[in-house]
């Protein structure tokens, strides 16, 4: 009896060490991953592997030390090659290239990261294929290894959380990677929700566009030019409002293509900075008149700031070739499409209130928000501190719709007013 429960305590340990090494350890295994970036006519693999399984697959300590990486670059990159192989369909073998393998601190331990260019054979796509990685389960048959594709432009699979293909273990070594079924307009469509998204989701960007058209609807006194005066026509206003909207999105267009191709390369810090500081330079044009029908070169200037802020949006967005161009394209079409939706939904409101006496109210109000907004960001972005007004300029930002409802309401009102009512426009500022 006594020897039956001894032996039923060995079976349960054993189960324990083998269903659920974590329990059986302070320290339990740490799974590899491999990330795909599905690209035009290679697939870009990244592969990490933490150093003390890695050791034990290798019956050798590793040391983090990036020296130790350079001088085993060989041996590492033929390990690797045998381990890490790639299948198409017919059984063909792919071309495994190692680019780089380098220790790397990753969520607070130690992996060896190895960038690989995996090229089909002549003749096969990439629309479907066979991995199989036993660089570590060789040896160590309690590891995982999880299997993700991170970029995929034709299967509209852009940035975001990667897409989980299987996770390997000992005997289950490979995984098919399905992607049929992808092509560029699913692509072009996810890259142009992605621009659109990011100056809905902007308000920086967006608010520094309405704050930039408060102004155009009025034109500067001729005896006092440092006041703006009476309503311009809505002739006038529409062809300010083009210039300025085609000024910009030609800046911004210009730096988006130099950013994301990486002929210009800026930190993000001082990009983010003058942006907060474009909004405040344009609150003050949308007081007094410093620019006054200049606002386009205006415009044009910190549409190429704006446009690095776009790229570096963009730069983490895995592409090559046609995937890149397009990329690009539907990236920026879908800023231009949200911009000007923007200015439809507003402008003809803005034309028809700039003749009350309320507009300059209103204007005022819409300058005062974008400073304290502005000077919050500026805040935030050149200490390092907490953005004091960050909640409330963002509860603001999303009622955006509703705010636009009310300047409609006040233009259908002052449109319907009685027409022998006479207009007192309010010339104060």
């Amino acid at each position: 009896m006594i020897r039956t429960v001894h032996l039923l305590r060995a079976g349960v340990l054993l189960c324990g060490l083998l269903w659920a090494p974590g329990f059986a350890s302070a320290h339990p295994a740490r799974t590899s991953a491999v990330y795909l970036d599905v690209g035009e006519d290679v697939v870009r693999a990244d592969m990490h592997v933490p150093l003390d399984q890695l050791s034990m697959a290798l019956g050798q300590e590793i040391t983090s030390e990036r020296a130790w990486a350079v001088e085993r670059r060989a041996a590492l990159t033929t390990y690797i090659q045998e381990h890490l192989t790639v299948q198409a369909p017919s059984g063909a073998r792919w071309a495994v290239q190692v680019d780089t393998v380098a220790p790397q601190l990753i969520d607070g331990a130690e992996h060896l990261v190895a960038s690989m260019t995996l090229l089909p054979p002549p003749g096969a796509g990439l629309e479907r294929f066979v991995l199989r990685d036993d660089v570590v389960l060789h040896r160590v048959v309690s590891h995982r290894i999880y299997v993700m594709v991170r970029q995929d432009f034709l299967n509209a699979h852009i940035g975001g959380e990667p897409e989980l293909m299987g996770v390997l273990r000992f005997q289950r070594e490979a995984v098919t990677i399905d992607r049929s079924g992808g092509s560029w307009g699913k692509g072009f469509a996810a890259v142009f929700e992605m621009g659109a998204a990011h100056i809905l989701g902007g308000a920086d960007h967006l608010l520094f566009l309405l704050v930039l058209l408060l102004p155009l609807v009025l034109r500067p006194t001729d005896t006092d030019p440092v006041r703006w005066g009476d309503r311009a026509s809505a002739r006038e206003s529409a062809l300010a409002l083009g210039k300025v909207v085609t000024a910009f999105t030609v800046g911004h267009s210009l730096t988006l293509v130099l950013g994301a191709s990486g002929l210009v390369r800026l930190p993000s810090a001082p990009v983010e900075i003058l942006i907060a500081a474009s909004i405040l330079v344009s609150a003050g044009h949308a007081v007094r008149p410093l620019f006054p029908r200049n606002e386009a070169w205006i415009a044009a200037g910190f549409g190429l700031i704006h446009g690095l802020a776009f790229a570096t949006e963009f730069a983490h967005l895995w592409s090559d070739g046609s995937a890149l161009m397009l990329g690009l394209l539907g990236f920026n079409l879908g800023i231009e499409a949200m911009q000007l939706g923007v200015v439809a939904l507003l402008a003809p409101s803005l034309i028809v209130l700039a003749g009350t006496r309320a507009y300059t109210a209103l204007r005022l109000a819409g300058v005062a928000f974008a400073i304290i907004a502005a000077g919050g960001w500026l805040l935030e972005r050149t200490l390092a501190v907490p953005n004091p007004t960050a909640h409330y300029v963002d509860a603001v930002m999303q009622h955006g719709l509703y705010i636009a409802a009310a300047f409609a309401a006040l233009a259908v009102m002052h449109t319907r007013r009685p027409s022998g009512e006479p207009h007192t426009p309010l010339q104060t500022l």
